[in-house]
């Protein structure tokens, strides 16, 4: 990944005008896709000459190497501790809004984001990766819940499971579905008290307005994109970026790859697997009982640049999580101009229908991920032209300076608009 542009390039547009921000996200000390895009807007921000500062009650400035002025953006909190987790979050939100009022405006992310953010007062713009998928299981994973009607589809998916258990607790007896009832409403009290919301995707976009209430408008992640390899280098096996979530989908991958032992695929269509909890002992005992030790390599974590490396050296890509609001794997895949299966519903498919290069897929259904995964890699001249045609549309629309060029309006906008 190349460094990101001076800032002296970047405020070269004329007029423009600084903001003093403060960024609430409670906890960095650990990395995923929402911690990512906060470390990112206030990098980005803070190198465009705005006045940018990062309230959280923990960072780990070593998981993003890349932006060594990390540290210096932020301020850490000191969160209550006692009480329920809503409680001490609104605790802590209370005792931080003196400091928070010194900035003319806040940009909280998610949900514990928000809470700490409600107390003070400044402009509010709010960032929603995705509503409590506990708490509006109903509306962030209504596909899942469909798909537990459908007879085609493995019945026993942990993701099914999963859900079941949530709403389970939820609904399981009078007193239960008051207090989720309870819950939800004061989600949505608290969601109309941003100035403006924004969200990853269309699809999330629905889910916030039927869980919470309020209109989203879609403002889609960028990152740095990263570097592209030389375009003569020979590529092989099949890239597996997933994670131990049952919503990453994992399970059903190591399914399809089991069709294709079945169905003595070429050998050389090999998975390889990677990320966070992806050598666990459930997925190690899946490969062993399946018969795939040969077909399916797990690795676990890996650091971004021997992510990317595994993205940019595969024959083809595939992201097929269960409900995913955005999924910046699809789109980091097709930057490195590798093809990408990926799930036929959420934010993958919008990638898809922006970029092009490669097809979505019921992401429930190992034989036609299999039969997919056939077809792609007998005709790879074709979805490797179409790839490295979506490169240049995928690193123009979800950069970190696209991100940052529809940002900025939102902040002035945000600014405009008082509470």
């Amino acid at each position: 990944m190349g460094p990101l542009p001076s800032k002296e390039t970047q405020a070269g547009i004329l007029g423009r005008s600084f903001v003093k921000l403060a960024l609430v996200f409670p906890d960095l000390g650990h990395k995923g896709g929402a911690e990512s895009v906060v470390v990112w807007s206030a990098v980005g921000l803070a190198r465009r000459g705005h006045e940018v500062r990062v309230f959280t009650a923990g960072v780990e400035p070593s998981l993003w190497p890349e932006f060594p002025e990390l540290a210096g953006l932020v301020e850490i909190v000191r969160p209550v501790t006692r009480g329920s987790r809503l409680k001490r979050n609104l605790a802590t939100g209370r005792n931080l809004a003196d400091r928070l009022s010194l900035y003319p405006l806040v940009f909280a992310h998610n949900r514990y984001g928000l809470l700490w953010s409600l107390a003070c007062e400044s402009r509010l713009l709010w960032y929603v990766h995705e509503p409590s998928r506990r708490l509006h299981a109903r509306h962030t994973d209504a596909y899942l819940l469909q798909a537990l009607e459908r007879h085609d589809v493995p019945g026993d998916h942990p993701a099914f499971q999963q859900l079941q258990d949530w709403l389970h607790k939820q609904e399981a007896t009078p007193w239960a579905r008051m207090r989720a009832a309870n819950k939800a409403k004061d989600d949505r009290r608290w969601a109309k008290e941003a100035n403006r919301v924004l969200t990853n995707s269309r699809y999330n976009a629905e889910v916030i307005q039927a869980s919470l209430g309020v209109s989203a408008e879609v403002l889609y992640p960028g990152a740095p994109p990263p570097a592209l390899v030389a375009s003569d280098q020979e590529r092989s096996g099949i890239a597996v970026l997933s994670s131990s979530s049952p919503k990453k989908n994992l399970f059903t991958v190591l399914q399809a790859a089991a069709v294709l032992e079945r169905e003595k695929a070429p050998p050389e269509w090999r998975f390889t697997v990677w990320g966070v909890g992806t050598d666990g002992p459930d997925f190690q005992e899946m490969v062993q009982s399946q018969g795939l030790q040969d077909r399916v390599r797990l690795l676990g974590f890996v650091p971004d640049q021997e992510s990317w490396q595994l993205l940019a050296s595969a024959r083809l890509a595939l992201f097929l999580p269960l409900c995913e609001p955005f999924g910046l794997v699809a789109a980091e895949a097709l930057m490195l101009q590798t093809p990408i299966l990926a799930s036929d519903h959420g934010g993958p498919v919008e990638i898809l229908q922006a970029c092009d290069g490669g097809r979505a897929v019921d992401p429930l259904r190992p034989d036609l991920i299999a039969h997919a995964i056939g077809d792609m890699l007998s005709r790879e001249e074709l979805w490797r032209g179409q790839a490295e045609k979506a490169s240049v549309e995928a690193r123009n629309r979800y950069s970190l300076d696209a991100f940052l060029d529809a940002l900025e309006p939102q902040l002035a906008a945000t600014l405009e608009n008082s509470r």
